[in-house]
């Protein structure tokens, strides 16, 4: 998975991880990883796993403009047909990204001089 920022590269897929380090374990065996990065329980079996290779775009709910560029992802993809399911699950986090700021706060994202 590659991020827009370096500093986000440490959040990578699991199931492409453990595919990686042994290609012959289950999707659901994280023996490997035990010692290299945490596990995570309840990730769905039948998801089709983020390409190492493959560029993703990391929102936080610090940034100020996140629930409105979720609203703006929900839109889009309602005018073109898009799953009915994705895009209720899009709009309901971009309310709990609201109430989460609201408790928070939030503001304009930054990158870090380093990055």
């Amino acid at each position: 998975m590659i991020h827009a920022r370096k500093d986000y590269n440490r959040i990578q897929d699991m199931l492409v991880l453990n595919r990686k380090f042994n290609p012959k374990c289950p999707v659901d065996g994280f023996e490997q990883l035990n010692n290299l990065i945490p596990i995570i329980d309840n990730i769905p079996n039948d998801t089709n796993p983020i390409g190492i290779d493959e560029p993703v775009f990391l929102l936080r709910a610090t940034d100020e403009t996140m629930a409105e560029t979720i609203e703006f992802w929900a839109c889009k993809n309602e005018e073109k047909g898009g799953d009915p399911k994705a895009i209720k699950a899009a709009r309901e986090h971009a309310e709990l990204t609201r109430v989460w700021q609201e408790k928070n706060g939030c503001h304009l994202a930054d990158q870090p001089k380093d990055v």
